[in-house]
C-alpha cells in the first residue's frame, strides 16, 4: 500500500514536471519580458517625441560662451546667472566642447539621461514584475514626463539623480553610513541641477539620517552636501548672488499670492485635461503609500463585529511616508508659484517619485490588480489627442500653421490661462523626426532674427527683446540683449512687473527705466531715478568689476546683507518718462 502511494506520487510529480517543467521560472521570464517591452516602448516614444524648446537655448548660449572662454555668462559683458540648472549646463558644456553643435548634442545627452533613468529603475525593480511594468507604463503614457524627457531643459538629469536617490532609499537596508553619504550626495547634486528638487528628496534624506542619528551621521550628511554649498558659494562670489537671476525676477515681480495660487490651480486643471495619466498616478501613489502603513482587523466585541485600524510601525512604511511627504511638498510648491506656462513640466519629478512608490508598494500585490491598472493607464494614455503614444513627425505643426494663417493662438496650443503645449509649438522646427527641416515658424523667425542681430552687431550692439532663447544663441557674443522679461537682466529682475494682473505666467514684462538704454550704450550711469542710479552703481561693480577686486567683494557682502534693498522699495511699475 505504501509502495503504491509512493509510486503514484512519483508518477504525479513526473507528469507535472513534464507538463510544466519550470512553472516558477516561466513566470519570472514572462515578467521580465514584459518589463523589457515596457522599457522599449518608453525608448521608442521619447525618440519619436524628442525636441528642443526655446528656453533651452538660454542655457546653450551660456554653454557656448563658457566653452569658448568667455566665462559662465549670458551677455559676455556681465556676470549674470540666467540658467537655473548649473549641473546640466556643466554636463552640456563637457559634450559641447567636443561636438560644437547644439541641437543633436542636447537631444543626445537628454536621451542618454532619460534611458539611463529607466534603466536604473528597471534594474532595481526587475524582480517586482508587474509593479515595475505599471510604473514604466505610467511614465511612458504621461505627457508631462515624456515631453520633458528631452526638450533641452534640465529634467532628464533631474530624473536620473532623483531615481538614484529613490532606488537607494526604497531599496534594501544597508549597514554603515555609506548609504547615507550616497543619498546626501545625490540629493545635493539634484539640488545643484535644480534647487527646488530639494523639496522632494529632503524628507527621505532626513529619515535616513534619523535612523543613523549621531555625530558620525551628521558629519557624513554635511560632507554629502558639500557640493551644494560649494556651488552656492561660487555663485555668490562669481555672480554676486547665490540664486539664479530668474528666481529674483519672479520674487520681485510684485504678483499677489492669491493670483499665483489661482493660476497654480489652473495649472492642475490643465494637466487633468491634456494629460490625465500624470495627476491620477500621483494621487494613486500617495493613497497606496498611505494605505501601506494601515492594518485593519475584524474583531468581535460585546457581541458585535468591530473594525480595528492601527498604524503599522514597520520601517518600510516610514520610507513610503517620507517619499510621499516630499511629493506633497512639491505639489504645494507648484501651487504656490503659480505653476508654469509649459504644460505639465513641473509634474515630471513628482510623477517619477510616485512611480517609484508604485513600483515598491504594489510589488506585493497579485498579478491582476497591477495588470488592470496597467491596462487603464494605456487607455488613458491614448485618450487625449496630444497623447505621446499618438504623436508623430507632424505633431503640432498643422495647428501652428493654422494659427499663423488666422492670427489666433488658442487651444490646442494654448489654453485660456496662457498654459501652452510647448512641444506642439516648437516641434515643427526643433523636433528630432523633422530634422533636418526647413525650420518653420517660429523657430526659423527666431533664428533669422538672431543671425540678423549678429550681422549688425557693430552698428546695433544693444538689442531689446523678450524671446531670448534661439535668438540669443544665434545672435552671438557681440550682441548685448536686454531681456524685457528680466530673465537675463540683472537690474530689471529687481523691479516690479509692468502689469501684475494681466501678464502670462512666467512672462512678467518690465518697463525699461528712464536712461537705462543710454546707460548700456554709453557705459555712463544715466538712470533718471536717483535711488535706482545709486543701486545700479553698486550692481555694476558686482557684475562688471574685476572679479578679485576688494571693493567688489565688499559690495557682494553688502548686497547679500540687503543693505541696498531700500533703494528698490516702491519702484513704479511703469517709470515716468
Amino acid at each position: 500500500m505504501g509502495t503504491d502511494i509512493s509510486s503514484q506520487s512519483l508518477i504525479t510529480r513526473l507528469v507535472g514536471s513534464v507538463g510544466d517543467p519550470h512553472p516558477r521560472n516561466s513566470a519570472v521570464v514572462g515578467h521580465r519580458l514584459l518589463v523589457f517591452l515596457a522599457a522599449a516602448l518608453y525608448v521608442v516614444v521619447i525618440v519619436r517625441t524628442a525636441w528642443l524648446c526655446d528656453d533651452s537655448y538660454i542655457a546653450l548660449r551660456t554653454v557656448d560662451n563658457f566653452v569658448n572662454g568667455r566665462g559662465l555668462t549670458w551677455n559676455v559683458d556681465e556676470r549674470v546667472q540666467t540658467f537655473t540648472c548649473p549641473l546640466w549646463v556643466l554636463l552640456l558644456s563637457a559634450v559641447y566642447y567636443v561636438t560644437r553643435e547644439p541641437f543633436y548634442t542636447t537631444i543626445g545627452v537628454s536621451l542618454a539621461c532619460s534611458v539611463a533613468t529607466i534603466g536604473v529603475m528597471v534594474w532595481h525593480g526587475l524582480r517586482r514584475g508587474g509593479a515595475i511594468v505599471l510604473a514604466v507604463t505610467v511614465l511612458t503614457c504621461s505627457k508631462a514626463f515624456t515631453d520633458y524627457s528631452t526638450s533641452g531643459l534640465e529634467n532628464p538629469l533631474t530624473n536620473l539623480l532623483l531615481v538614484g536617490v529613490l532606488t537607494l532609499y526604497l531599496g534594501p537596508e544597508r549597514t554603515g553610513l555609506r548609504r547615507l553619504f550616497i543619498l546626501s550626495l545625490l540629493a545635493a547634486l539634484a539640488a545643484i541641477n535644480r534647487l527646488d528638487t530639494i523639496l522632494i528628496v529632503s524628507p527621505a534624506v532626513a529619515v535616513a539620517w534619523w535612523q543613523r542619528r549621531g555625530w558620525a551621521a551628521t558629519g557624513v550628511l554635511f560632507i554629502g552636501f558639500v557640493p551644494l554649498a560649494a556651488w552656492l558659494g561660487f555663485a555668490t562670489f562669481y555672480y554676486g548672488f547665490a540664486f539664479p537671476n530668474t528666481a529674483y525676477a519672479k520674487l520681485h515681480a510684485g504678483i499677489p499670492v492669491l493670483s499665483l495660487v489661482l493660476q497654480g490651480f489652473c495649472y492642475y486643471v490643465n494637466s487633468l485635461t491634456w494629460d490625465p495619466v500624470t495627476l491620477a498616478a500621483i494621487v494613486m501613489a500617495l493613497l497606496v503609500a498611505a494605505g501601506a502603513g494601515v492594518r485593519h482587523d475584524s474583531l468581535v466585541a460585546a457581541g458585535r463585529r468591530v473594525l480595528v485600524i492601527e498604524i503599522d510601525g514597520r520601517s518600510e512604511w516610514w520610507k513610503y511616508l517620507a517619499v510621499a511627504t516630499g511629493i506633497v511638498l512639491y505639489l504645494v510648491y507648484i501651487l504656490r508659484i503659480g505653476g508654469d506656462f509649459m504644460s505639465g513640466r513641473f509634474f515630471a519629478a513628482p510623477l517619477l517619485a510616485s512611480c517609484a512608490l508604485l513600483a515598491t508598494t504594489t510589488s506585493r500585490w497579485r498579478g491582476w490588480p497591477t495588470a488592470g491598472l496597467t491596462a487603464i493607464t494605456l487607455v488613458l494614455g491614448t485618450w487625449p489627442a496630444c497623447a505621446p503614444l499618438r504623436s508623430g513627425s507632424d505633431y503640432g505643426w498643422p495647428d501652428v500653421r493654422n494659427a499663423v494663417a488666422s492670427g489666433v493662438w488658442q487651444a490646442p496650443l494654448y489654453d485660456e490661462h496662457g498654459i501652452a503645449d510647448e512641444r506642439a509649438f516648437y516641434y515643427g522646427g526643433c523636433g528630432l523626426l523633422r530634422a533636418p527641416c526647413e525650420r518653420p515658424f517660429p523657430t526659423y523667425d527666431f533664428e533669422q532674427d538672431g543671425r540678423r542681430d549678429c550681422a549688425h552687431a557693430a552698428d546695433t550692439p544693444i538689442v531689446v527683446c523678450s524671446c531670448i532663447g534661439i535668438r540669443g544663441f544665434y545672435g552671438g557674443p557681440d550682441v548685448h540683449y536686454v531681456d524685457t522679461l528680466a530673465l537675463g537682466d540683472p537690474l530689471l529682475s529687481k523691479l516690479p512687473a509692468r502689469d501684475a494682473e494681466k501678464l502670462r505666467i512666467g512672462h512678467w514684462e518690465r518697463a525699461l527705466p528712464g536712461g537705462y538704454l543710454e546707460t548700456l550704450q554709453t557705459g555712463e550711469n544715466r538712470l533718471e531715478d536717483p535711488r535706482l542710479k545709486i543701486y545700479y552703481d553698486r550692481l555694476r561693480t558686482i557684475i562688471r568689476g574685476d572679479l578679485f577686486d576688494g571693493e567688489r567683494i565688499r559690495e557682494v557682502v553688502r548686497m547679500a546683507k540687503g543693505r541696498y534693498s531700500v533703494l528698490l522699495k516702491d519702484q513704479p511699475r511703469v517709470p515716468p518718462r
